[in-house]
């Protein structure tokens, strides 16, 4: 594997994917991040089992290849390096040898077999995506996230609710957000979060997102994208935009029945 990247668009996908990075783990393997060059792109992956990244980078591809190394001792060495294009090269087919200038560090990798395939990803099947609105969704997760629960004993509050429903006093279809941790309640809805039908039924049944998925969605969302496209694949939340694929796996059970503490009509 040889490659050149410019340090700004590297910087940018490290610091994507370093949230995503299991730091405490029996699995050294998913303390790395996974560098896969072909054609004229760099990929960028991590995982920790739960959720899943890829950031694309315009890349000058000479050799292509793969390995994984450690997400943050790569991004410690990258911020060091002066402000021009850097070049990466597999050596022995374990090491990384990066170059930029007078500057040459080595890492110590793993081989890119070795890393988990992350559901959703490089997949060759057609999988449908809805298109949501950016702005909207960041507002809901404003007033939303901070009432997940953190307590894993009660699992199935870990994460938002999503659902749709249709408001029958305004005959308009809703995207609703619930969270809470069983001492608050957090709840918003929105009609401008969805564009079509087909986007709507995709969460008429409900599902329960997680919240670390979210909160790189957030951050990710953060970065000024007005539109992104999801997906539910099996277990699977799905997300994708230009240059990013972020993937979570779905809370599974049956979210607190939130109705019954919620008057039936509330104020707009």
């Amino acid at each position: 594997m040889k490659f050149t990247v410019s340090k700004s668009d590297m910087l940018l996908g490290l610091q994507r994917v370093q949230n995503v990075v299991e730091r405490r783990t029996t699995m050294p393997i998913l303390s790395n991040a996974l560098l896969k060059v072909d054609n004229a792109s760099l990929s960028l992956s991590a995982t920790d089992l739960e959720v899943g990244i890829q950031s694309l980078l315009p890349a000058t591809v000479k050799e292509k290849g793969a390995i994984t190394v450690k997400a943050r001792s790569l991004l410690d060495i990258v911020r060091e390096l002066p402000d021009t294009h850097i070049s990466f090269q597999t050596k022995d087919n374990s090491r990384l040898e990066i170059t930029a200038k007078k500057s040459v560090f080595n890492i110590v990798g793993l081989p890119a077999e070795d890393f988990p395939e992350i559901p959703g990803f490089n997949s060759e099947e057609q999988i449908p995506f809805v298109r949501m609105n950016g702005k909207t969704i960041v507002k809901m997760l404003d007033k939303t996230l901070y009432a997940a629960s953190t307590d894993e004993a009660r699992y199935h509050l870990n994460g938002v609710y999503f659902e749709t429903l249709e408001d029958k006093a305004k005959a308009q279809k809703v995207f609703r957000m619930v969270a809470t941790d069983a001492h608050r309640l957090a709840l918003v809805d929105s009609f401008e979060a969805l564009f079509d039908d087909t986007s709507w039924k995709m969460f008429q049944e409900g599902i329960i997102v997680p919240r670390k998925g979210l909160n790189e969605l957030r951050r990710l969302l953060s970065e000024g994208v007005e539109d992104f496209f999801v997906s539910i694949k099996g277990k699977m939340l799905l997300v994708k935009r230009e240059g990013l694929f972020l993937s979570m796996r779905l809370i599974e059970g049956k979210y607190a029945d939130y109705r019954r503490i919620i008057p039936e009509s509330m104020p707009s």
